[in-house]
């Protein structure tokens, strides 16, 4: 009604002295009147004393505090960290989330959101489904979205991702839900070696070949390898084909690994 109350639900009338005290009400019938169509709230407090001289009024705690009766909502999250050393933000085109899992129920939805970190709340605008997932019952499970729309906010500057699991709302029903795997994949924008060193001495890989039918491509590296270690070698400059292609990659001393895709 755009207005406070000036008696029943929502009102709250107490005469008060110098000694704490603590007042509580409980609003059970029409709930939704009481906020906006964000789910805001405003609260009045007025105090009125019969003199002449100014008087102090002290509130140590205002609470709103929103519960249910026999309902249930059940909310997982995950924090996920991307090695940005690895994978640099300017080599990252978007984020791959997956999820393995089952469901006791099979009357709701499930949904993967993100936080945004620019919103501050979580989200899944820019997802390739805001639609959530059906469960089949006692089955696991594949779930997985993208984030390729506003991806940079879902993502703050040292890597780290939120991800919530959440089913679709409140329920009279318990439900018990088992996961299987969760994971987050960053999407890039390039190609990313993953090399070994199983010689003796340090090597040098020198340069990358991409050949398929048509192109015999050569990019220029500079990478050393120790040995016996691994290394994530990541190029943005590097398109692999659609079809069939091989990778080469050739060290100073002419070693070639080869990598071939149909």
């Amino acid at each position: 009604m755009g207005e406070y109350p000036i008696s029943g639900d929502g009102f709250m009338a107490e005469t008060v002295n110098s000694t704490d005290v603590t007042e509580n009400q409980a609003v059970s019938v029409n709930c939704t009147d009481f906020r906006d169509g964000s789910g805001n709230f405003k609260m009045r407090i007025m105090a009125v004393k019969a003199t002449s001289v100014q008087f102090e009024f002290r509130v140590d705690l205002v609470e709103l505090e929103a519960t249910t009766s026999g309902m249930y909502l059940l909310c997982i999250y995950g924090d996920f960290l991307v090695d940005l050393s690895s994978y640099p933000l300017s080599s990252i085109r978007g984020f791959e989330i997956s999820m393995r899992y089952n469901s006791s129920e099979d009357g709701a939805s499930w949904f993967l959101k993100a936080y945004n970190w620019t919103a501050l709340n979580f989200s899944n605008s820019g997802f390739n489904n805001t639609n959530g997932n059906q469960p089949a019952l006692n089955q696991w499970n594949e779930y997985t979205i993208n984030i390729t729309g506003n991806w940079r906010s879902y993502v703050k500057n040292d890597g780290t991702l939120l991800i919530q699991f959440i089913d679709e709302g409140l329920n009279t029903n318990q439900t018990i839900a088992g996961i299987d795997f969760f994971g987050v994949r960053a999407i890039l924008d390039g190609i990313s070696f993953d090399l070994k060193n199983t010689g003796s001495g340090t090597v040098q890989v020198v340069s990358i070949w991409i050949i398929d039918s048509v192109n015999h491509r050569r990019y220029d590296a500079d990478l050393y390898i120790n040995s016996g270690e691994e290394s994530n070698y990541l190029r943005a400059d590097i398109t692999l084909p659609y079809n069939g292609f091989i990778a080469k990659v050739i060290t100073e001393r002419g070693k070639i690994a080869v990598f071939s895709s149909n």
